[in-house]
């Protein structure tokens, strides 16, 4: 099999996409952008990736998916703070 990959973002378990509240990724420019006044966000977070062939959709990676954590803090007292850990 041979083909173009597609992928898809989870953040904390949920399909994000530019349509999404809070975090969302936009494809095109492959950028997660973070928005939210919900201070229950806070703290250490999981975003998952999963890959696939854009020609068989349901033929999709085997868990573990790749994953990164990613910190959220307050960004009055940091602005610009959110970092992935190594």
């Amino acid at each position: 099999m041979c083909g173009a990959v597609n992928y898809e973002a989870l953040f904390e378990g949920d399909l994000i996409d530019s349509a999404s509240t809070a975090l969302t990724y936009d494809m095109v420019q492959r950028q997660f952008e973070i928005y939210s006044e919900d201070s229950s966000l806070l703290g250490t977070r999981t975003i998952e990736l999963i890959g696939y062939l854009e020609e068989y959709p349901s033929m999709r990676t085997l868990l573990p998916n790749e994953q990164t954590m990613i910190q959220i803090i307050v960004s009055c007292k940091k602005p610009a703070s959110i970092f992935a850990p190594a």
